[in-house]
């Protein structure tokens, strides 16, 4: 069961796009912290795989 803090973390926060993995560093350490723990809806590579997600099951529900 997720926590009510879950919903203000990037669902793609974990996973291994490489855009995401160049902004761990420590020099950008606070700009992870704002936008990937706190406003990730406006990041634009959430964004993309956000619409990465929906066309592919817009795919699959074609394709059955």
């Amino acid at each position: 069961m997720k926590s009510t803090t879950d919903a203000s973390i990037c669902p793609y926060f974990e996973g291994k796009d490489r855009r995401c993995a160049r902004r761990f560093n420590l020099q950008r350490l606070a700009k992870v912290y704002e936008q990937c723990l706190g406003r990730y809806a406006d990041c634009a590579i959430f964004q993309d795989l956000t619409v990465g997600e929906t066309d592919r099951s817009a795919e699959d529900i074609r394709a059955a």
